[in-house]
């Protein structure tokens, strides 16, 4: 008998012992895929609330991998996201979040592959005047996002952009600054300032053989933190997408945490899948600032990709999600309707009984 006990305790602790390690393994395989060390950094932290031009933050994710290809989102209670995010291929990840009109907080968040990592930021919104230029807050962008691949054409011009922003986010738009711009290959025009838009903006042509030009800018003699990638390739590009909701449209609510899914397939001239990644992919509803949520958009790598949205928080009129994937020959524009549900409806029900 007690051969047995012990024999039995034994066989216990190796099954307590092999469950151990089955749990550290997938803890590790976890940890491994979101990477060592996230990194969350928001500049500014502090942005000035305004009607006509709230305060911008750009929102930075370091996932500690080194490589791309991470399904991440991100979130900001008491804010709006306002542009996709990008994946720069590198680990990091980022977006742009906007402040609302009044003052107040918000705090930003990250998930990576459905994991929420633990650092989170805290945004503060501030009534303020629109102070000088600051570089560091100001922004960089091509008509082709962030990186593009494209077909070498030396005729073909790249729209480059510049926002310079003020310390609190908030946007100079009396084109007072002097703005540079400058890339590795291809001819520059001279920058000129859009009123309407309050953008710098200059044009990049040239480029006559396959390579990758980098692009950078100066606010007032001051760099702006980062740059953009364009790479050019000898090979065609997409003409035309289609766009497929995957949720329940009997699932959809009105409730701003309900996560929208589409597939967005880039086609040929063929109307075949375009048959790589790499491209931007952009995706934005058509309705004022609150209504307006940032996307995660994975790259499949095979022309396919999954766009996930945050539903609006509340009821819109047939609200319409615009899909684009721009090219040097111009937009590839597709418009999907989506309607919402005003509210969740629970069946279960609930008895409080008092004593």
């Amino acid at each position: 008998m007690i051969f047995s006990l012990v024999s039995a305790w034994g066989q216990a602790a190796r099954w307590v012992a092999g469950g151990l390690v089955v749990l550290f393994v997938l803890v590790g395989e976890a940890s491994a895929a979101i990477g060592k060390d996230p990194v969350l950094t928001v500049y500014p932290t502090t942005l000035g609330a305004s009607e006509s031009f709230p305060g911008l933050a750009s929102v930075t994710l370091d996932t500690g991998t080194g490589s791309g290809g991470d399904d991440v989102v991100f979130r900001a209670d008491g804010a709006y996201l306002f542009r996709s995010v990008v994946d720069h291929g590198d680990g990091t990840y980022s977006t742009q979040i906007g402040a609302l009109s009044e003052p107040g907080s918000a705090t930003v968040r990250a998930t990576i592959n459905g994991i929420e990592i633990e650092e989170s930021v805290e945004l503060t919104f501030v009534v303020a005047d629109v102070g000088p230029a600051d570089a560091a807050a100001s922004q960089l962008s091509t008509s082709l996002g962030s990186r593009f691949l494209t077909e070498v054409d030396p005729s073909a011009e790249i729209d480059i952009h510049v926002e310079v922003y003020d310390a609190l986010g908030q946007i100079r738009s009396d084109g007072s600054e002097a703005v540079m711009i400058s890339a590795t290959q291809g001819s520059l025009s001279s920058v000129y300032f859009d009123p309407t838009s309050a953008r710098y903006s200059a044009s990049l042509s040239g480029v006559a053989e396959p390579t990758e030009v980098l692009v950078t800018a100066t606010v007032n003699g001051e760099p702006i933190p980062g740059s953009a990638t364009v790479v050019f390739a000898d090979q065609p590009i997409p003409s035309s997408m289609t766009v497929t909701l995957l949720n329940d449209p009997d699932e959809l609510y009105a409730d701003g945490q309900t996560l929208v899914e589409f597939e967005v397939v880039l086609l040929n001239d063929d109307q075949e899948p375009f048959g790589s990644g790499g491209h931007r992919v952009e995706s934005l509803m058509t309705f004022a600032y609150d209504a307006r949520q940032g996307a995660s958009v994975l790259d499949h790598g095979d022309g396919t990709y999954t766009v996930r949205l945050v539903a609006p928080t509340e009821p819109l009129f047939s609200p319409v999600y615009r899909f684009w994937s721009e090219s040097t020959v111009g937009p590839t524009l597709t418009s999907k309707d989506v309607p919402f549900q005003s509210e969740r409806i629970f069946e279960d029900r609930f008895e409080v009984q008092a004593d």
